[in-house]
């Protein structure tokens, strides 16, 4: 069974959706609560921004619509990176939250109509905005994403559970048929689950409540460069790398990847997004 599960999600034969379902067996063979609990999240929806996983978290641009008189809407960039200090870390302009299951977003892709979507800002926050610009025909802010960045939400979802599944067949080659419930095989099923979903095993550390984080040639930079990723974006993220503060680093990456995927798709190299993002997962 797990070996067909394998190989029909290698292979696409199925969908994700259909094989985070087919894997539902396999976590209630192995009893392991943490594997039942995300790939129920991942089917269902996250229910909060507290169990929501890093990477389902994308970098966005902002555009105000604006009403303007005689000649209708205008639609502009905006710039508001300043206010995110308002928000005391619970709540980013620049950052989209993406709890839909794996199902929404596999018919979101597939139906799209263009290479972009968005999100309306909450009308309160769109009056503060007004009040704040003295721009009473300011009547729309709009999070704008690459539809890209959803295919690559689940790729590396698909990643995670084929990474899972691989590690479980190595470790208990018969599993349906003769996993036993030891403590031994609980523990290394744990330690499956927890190094190929949950964690990254790169984390150490240190005296001042900061989270640091080694970080030693993760980043392919020859790989960014024939992405399209201009020079002075790569000496850019070499000076970012050197954050030790690993929520400083994820801000500051995000916000490098968010010009540069701007920059590339500027160019029309959409497909090239994704694995520029897949370049830089390692650090945030």
């Amino acid at each position: 069974m797990i070996k067909k599960l394998i190989t029909d999600l290698a292979y696409d034969n199925i969908t994700l959706s259909q094989a985070l379902i087919r894997a539902k067996l396999i976590a209630h063979k192995i009893n392991n609560e943490d594997f039942r609990l995300w790939i129920d999240n991942e089917l269902n929806g996250y229910s909060s921004l507290d169990i929501l996983p890093s990477y389902r978290i994308i970098p966005c641009e902002l555009q105000a619509v604006i009403n303007v008189p005689f000649e209708g809407r205008r639609t502009i960039p905006m710039e508001t990176s300043a206010l995110d200090t308002m928000f005391k870390g619970k709540f980013s302009l620049y950052e989209m939250n993406i709890f839909q299951s794996v199902s929404i977003l596999e018919v979101n892709i597939q139906e799209a109509k263009s290479n972009t979507g968005y999100e309306n800002i909450p009308q309160n926050i769109v009056k503060m905005f007004r009040e704040m610009a003295h721009e009473p025909q300011l009547i729309e802010v709009h999070r704008i994403m690459q539809f890209s960045q959803l295919s690559h939400i689940l790729n590396l979802t698909k990643q995670k559970l084929i990474d899972t599944l691989l590690k479980l067949d190595r470790e208990f080659p018969n599993l349906i048929n003769d996993y036993t419930m030891t403590k031994e095989n609980s523990e290394t099923v744990q330690s499956i689950i927890t190094n190929n979903i949950y964690g990254n095993g790169n984390n150490v550390a240190s005296g001042n409540n900061i989270e640091q984080t080694i970080y030693q040639n993760l980043i392919d930079y020859d790989k960014l460069k024939e992405c399209g990723v201009e020079e002075q974006y790569i000496d850019e993220l070499k000076d970012i790398e050197q954050e030790p503060n690993k929520k400083i680093l994820k801000e500051k990456v995000l916000s490098w990847f968010s010009k540069v995927s701007a920059a590339v798709a500027a160019r029309g190299l959409y497909d090239n997004i994704p694995i520029i993002m897949e370049c830089i997962k390692s650090i945030i």
